[in-house]
């Protein structure tokens, strides 16, 4: 079989890594439907949204789906790095504090 990124016709405006993230994405998603046995077609990588880390406010390319940044904020997504050194450590300081 061969890699997702060898088969797909992008523009060149994408990072590798943003590319590596929707070839994940769309991996992903072929296994959930061998599994589940759905039909789902993973959206065009135009249309797919990069999201900005609500926290450094850059671009989520580490993840596709990103983070949950609660306790440090209500909403959005966070990068991995944000996620390691912000929002797992305001956790674990919340269970202490109580």
């Amino acid at each position: 079989m061969p890699s997702v990124l060898s088969t797909m016709s992008v523009p060149v405006r994408y990072t590798p890594q943003q590319l590596k993230a929707y070839a994940k994405h769309v991996q992903e998603t072929i296994v959930q439907n061998e599994r589940f046995g759905t039909d789902y077609t993973p959206h065009p990588i135009t249309n797919f949204k990069w999201d900005n880390c609500v926290i450094c406010d850059k671009m989520i390319m580490d993840d596709v789906f990103g983070n949950n940044p609660y306790p440090v904020k209500q909403d959005g997504s966070c990068c991995s790095k944000c996620n390691r050194e912000v929002v797992i450590p305001a956790r674990v300081a919340s269970m202490f504090a109580k």
